[in-house]
């Protein structure tokens, strides 16, 4: 019988660090206004570099996560308005072995309904 293939198992870190290796000047992400204007864009290595520093900066915070003795995982909450800030503490959590948990930032309008909610998601984290 034969043996079965097993291809390598690739992240989607691995494809981003790779494209930023073969086009590095290719937008990857671009944010438009209402107006359909650009209004910020990250090319591929632009993007990889940024998450890269963030990531390392996550790391010489928290350390490894497997110094964690309760879970073995760090949990960072992530309090961004849509954009693509928050796609690179995004990836930077996945980068850094960070479980990321993303909230709204609070309304002003509902300052206390809002505070309530991220104090109850802090907590859990």
């Amino acid at each position: 019988m034969p043996t079965p293939v097993v291809a390598p198992q690739r992240t989607i870190l691995h494809e981003l660090k790779q494209q930023a290796a073969l086009q590095p000047t290719k937008p990857l992400y671009i944010w438009h206004a209402a107006d359909g204007s650009v209004t910020e864009q990250y090319t591929y290595s632009t993007f990889d570099r940024l998450t890269d520093e963030m990531a390392l900066r996550i790391y010489q915070t928290w350390g490894s996560p497997a110094k964690t003795p309760s879970s073995g995982r760090h949990f960072a909450v992530l309090v961004y308005p849509p954009g693509l800030e928050f796609m690179v503490a995004f990836v930077a959590c996945l980068k850094a072995n960070v479980v990321a948990v993303p909230v709204c930032p609070i309304d002003p309008r509902r300052i206390g309904t809002d505070a309530h909610r991220l104090y109850g998601i802090v907590k859990a984290s």
